[in-house]
């Protein structure tokens, strides 16, 4: 970590003298323990809610870039999170007493335009197509320089046992293919493809083989109508994992190819089509393919790929315990990180992307609840019979890289880690609704969370299972005991350049901060740890089905709400988008997050189900075909 020291953040004068400016007056609202005066800390319900209002909204602000974690803007955060835990005297994690846990993150979304250009020209007119607007090179396919002619093979498939054949006919030897992703006839239950389950012949793989078997030299992928149905986005240049087959490969927006089939029509038979669409619609019927060259049109091709790697940091600080459980250890944590700018992560439309995503709920909230948590237990006067480590985690979006770090290189031993408290996103609270995913995933921890609640008014909503996509799960993996608490997704705005200040409930961050002092040390000074309760992940019996999605029980909507899709899953694979809402499985009405595990659970590995699903307003049915859970890294 290259830390910035003096930055100015224009319009953010307190970014690093924030506290200081606070009241001098102290008011520790816990019969546990009393504090000390120095340095002040104005815990009044006024002053809480403006002091970490004003710091989300720091976090938040265009000048910290979205907090990416190759920005200049999460060094800032970082930093700022360290002098809060050196002001109030929280020891440094790390030896070195820099504060800081480095690693590297390699950032295999990011191609530079100088790296990759693409150039189609007809007759005497040359154009260009602007990278990630237009074109997208695929990393799958390796460094290349490639030049051809335009040849259109349709699906790109070649299968005698099916008698559909697209390279028939055509010589596309030296050329450059151009290829509609998945296949003919797929939203029909009948087709001999497999009905409307993907078949082999529907894999990017399959297509790539295919093509080099032909002679090809290169291959443009556009997209089917059903995938671009509401938006056609070009695939990031990392999604596709290189096989024996490679092929220098790009994707194409759907403009690109229906501008040239205006001027260059396919013919087959009597019938000219004009457009994409116009030869889909003719092929699920037909099943007659419409194979040729682009007439007149030649492309050149050409990019190479570096995976460039930035160093970040988890941001580690220490409060000792005292007494003969000091030596064992809670981990307080969440993550600092956001999307930066949005190539990575985002689900904004296309044209959002350069955005800055601001992340003011994901995961500013969690953030300063660490920074306030910390601050107040250093002010007690009697310590904690527990280690306390505050663990403002980074690379989390990169897939928890920073926790997964951590768990590999522990600062304190994971076998004297007794529990994990995780936060990220507690900003949407509604109606006083505070959710605790992996709420049993310790003996005895529901009885501490709702006596923890007297005096409150929050509504606590205990789920026994993991919500898997945040820090705690690797804990997990390691049998910690672990939490993670939660308001919500906001829908709409998740993952988003939306994801703004105004739409943060401070005061009910508030109550969640106020809820979790309390909470903490009661697990804190526990006689005894908590032993790991194998049984609070909520296992599924073997054999039942795996989806691969994580529903949001605080989404605010009539289904369940998808919060993350994991990658390579079934669901994936299928076609499901984050923001999804699956309100039916098969008959089945899901009215809820927790009615979806439920419903799933009556499934068995192997199965075709139907999910009915809501996107964008519109219903639609995804079948799904359920595969094998995937066990514990």
């Amino acid at each position: 970590m290259n830390c910035t020291k003096g930055l100015k953040i224009k319009g953010f004068k307190i970014a690093f003298a924030m506290i200081g400016s606070f009241s001098l007056a102290l008011m520790v609202t816990t019969s546990v323990a009393t504090a000390i005066q120095s340095p002040a800390l104005d815990l009044s319900r006024a002053a809480t809610v403006k002091r970490i209002g004003d710091e989300v909204k720091f976090l938040a602000s265009d000048e910290l870039e979205g907090r990416g974690v190759n920005t200049k803007g999460i060094e800032v955060t970082a930093n700022y999170i360290r002098d809060e835990f050196k002001k109030f005297g929280l020891k440094s994690g790390v030896d070195d007493g820099s504060y800081f846990q480095p690693f590297e993150i390699t950032l295999r979304n990011i191609i530079e335009a100088k790296n990759a250009t693409f150039t189609i020209k007809n007759a005497d007119v040359e154009t260009k197509l602007k990278l990630a607007t237009d074109f997208q090179p695929q990393s799958c396919g390796g460094d290349a320089k490639v030049s051809g002619d335009l040849v259109f093979v349709g699906y790109g498939i070649d299968s005698a046992d099916l008698g559909y054949q697209e390279y028939e006919g055509v010589d596309v030897e030296g050329n450059i293919v151009v290829v509609i992703r998945r296949e003919p006839q797929q939203s029909d239950g009948e087709s001999k493809f497999d009905g409307t389950n993907p078949s082999s012949h529907a894999l990017i793989r399959s297509k790539i083989k295919a093509a080099k078997e032909k002679g090809a030299v290169g291959i443009l992928f556009v997209n089917d109508s059903v995938s671009a149905a509401t938006e056609d986005r070009l695939k990031a240049p990392h999604v596709f994992s290189k096989t024996a087959d490679v092929l220098p490969m790009a994707f194409v927006k759907r403009k690109f190819v229906n501008d040239i089939l205006a001027k260059s029509p396919l013919k087959s038979g009597d019938q000219v089509f004009k457009s994409l669409k116009e030869f889909e619609e003719s092929v699920d019927k037909s099943l007659k393919p419409a194979s040729q060259p682009l007439t007149g049109y030649t492309a050149t091709y050409e990019a190479s790929f570096s995976v460039p790697t930035v160093t970040t940091s988890n941001v580690v600080g220490v409060i000792e315990g005292e007494g003969p459980n000091a030596d064992e250890t809670i981990v307080i944590g969440g993550h600092y990180d956001h999307l930066g700018f949005g190539y990575y992560g985002s689900r904004a439309p296309a044209n959002q992307q350069g955005e800055i995503h601001n992340g003011a709920d994901d995961n500013a909230t969690g953030t300063i609840a660490i920074v306030e948590l910390a601050r107040r237990y250093a002010l007690y006067k009697e310590k904690p019979k527990r280690r306390l480590v505050f663990i403002a985690f980074s690379g989390e979006e990169r897939g928890l890289l920073g926790s997964y770090y951590y768990c590999r290189q522990p600062l304190f031993p994971l076998e004297k880690t007794v529990a994990m408290v995780n936060y990220d996103m507690i900003g949407q609270m509604k109606n006083n609704n505070l959710t605790i995913f992996g709420g049993n995933s310790g003996v005895g921890m529901p009885e501490i969370l709702r006596q923890s609640k007297a005096g409150s008014e929050l509504t606590l909503n205990i789920v026994p299972g993991g919500f898997a996509g945040s820090d705690h799960l690797p804990f997990n993996q390691k049998k910690i005991p672990n939490m993670f608490l939660h308001t919500g997704t906001g829908s709409g705005f998740y993952h988003t350049p939306d994801d703004d200040f105004e739409t943060i409930n401070v005061e009910g961050m508030a109550d969640v901060i106020d809820y979790s002092e309390k909470m903490i040390i009661a697990l804190a000074n526990t006689k005894e740890p908590m032993a790991y309760n194998s049984g609070g992940t909520r296992r599924a019996r073997r054999g039942t089905g795996y989806l691969g999605v994580q529903s949001d029980p605080d989404a605010g909507v009539d289904g369940a709400f998808i919060a993350k899709v994991v990658e390579g899953s079934p669901a994936d694979k299928a076609g499901f988008k984050v923001g999804d809402v699956i309100t039916k499985v098969v008959d089945k009405k899901i009215s809820s997050a927790p009615e979806l595990p439920r419903a799933l659970g009556t499934y068995r590995t192997g199965q075709k189900v139907n999910f009915t699903v809501i996107r964008d307003k519109k219903e639609m049915i995804i079948q799904v075909p359920l595969g094998e859970r995937p066990s514990a890294q």
